[in-house]
């Protein structure tokens, strides 16, 4: 297995509880003891609860994992892997980037089997 993520939360929790990044730890740790057995190795990421890159980086230094996704923390930060100082994050550049995103949802949506929502975009096109 040449890598593998781990959510920090079951299915049934979703995002109600705080992701428990002691069982990523856990897994890392799991992962490191067959390993001193074996010629493999196996990535392990952690998921659940990183907010920016600062967050990303604590919680991979606390487990020793071998990289964190962001997911939800990108909505209220779409540019938290922007490394330039001086990115534009006034009202303004959040809208026109919400607006792209939610462009980008309807094409998705456009190609799949799955109906676009209704109101998919509908909170951006009332700030207008």
């Amino acid at each position: 297995l040449a890598a593998i993520t781990i959510h920090a939360r079951t299915r049934k929790e979703m995002s109600k509880v705080p992701a428990r990044w002691e069982r990523v730890k856990r897994a890392v740790e799991i992962r490191d003891e067959f390993e001193k057995k074996s010629d493999r190795h196996t990535l392990i990421f952690g998921n659940g609860d990183a907010i920016d890159l600062a967050d990303a980086r604590q919680k991979w230094q606390e487990t020793d994992c071998d990289g964190v996704m962001i997911g939800r923390g990108m909505f209220g930060n779409p540019w938290c892997f922007n490394f330039e100082k001086n990115r534009d994050k006034d009202a303004s550049g959040r809208q026109n980037c919400k607006r792209r995103n939610t462009h980008h949802s309807s094409a998705k949506y456009a190609k799949s089997e799955r109906p676009v929502p209704e109101n998919l975009g509908e909170g951006i096109r009332a700030q207008q």
